[in-house]
């Protein structure tokens, strides 16, 4: 959930480690693996019910927004979504 506008984003990540290192990450959007659409939905029905935020699909949160540095991005590299989320997505 953004907190500059009521948007929200719903991704899934998963990690796998070997031992105590995590030796690879991933990140999903929309649509999301089968194994994760019952927690989306969920989440989604949640988010619009109690904050009335609705979501943006993934044309969006991908625009490009070019002249502005966002974190470590350089700007060439920002997108909406860095724009209006964290960049803590792992």
């Amino acid at each position: 959930m953004s907190i500059l506008a009521p948007v929200f984003a719903i991704y899934a990540s998963h990690q796998t480690y070997e031992g105590q290192r995590v030796s690879n990450t991933r990140i999903y959007f929309p649509p999301l693996p089968i194994e994760f659409h019952e927690h989306g939905a969920t989440l989604d029905g949640l988010i619009r019910s109690s904050f009335g935020f609705e979501s943006l699909p993934n044309h969006i949160l991908f625009t490009p927004v070019p002249d502005l540095q966002v974190g470590n991005k350089a700007p060439e590299k920002v997108q909406l979504i860095d724009c209006l989320f964290t960049d803590n997505r792992w």
